[in-house]
């Protein structure tokens, strides 16, 4: 699934489908950190690879190919 910034509402449906980890392709400056916060508190994995169309490589796609 792909989104803008979540609310808890919808983290927690995330989770009753089955999710486990929610990935966050934005910088640290995007509010990164708010959205860890929530994303743990829902019991849900949280795994940053910042990326922009300025820096993003195939070591990016590695990062996001082995997360479970």
């Amino acid at each position: 699934a792909v989104s803008g910034r979540p609310s808890p509402e919808a983290l927690a449906k995330l989770k009753e489908s089955g999710f486990r980890t929610a990935i966050d392709l934005r910088q640290p400056s995007e509010g990164v950190a708010i959205v860890r916060q929530a994303v743990e508190e829902q019991g849900l994995t949280f795994v940053s690879v910042p990326v922009t169309p300025d820096t993003f490589t195939a070591g990016d796609v590695k990062k996001v190919e082995t997360v479970s």
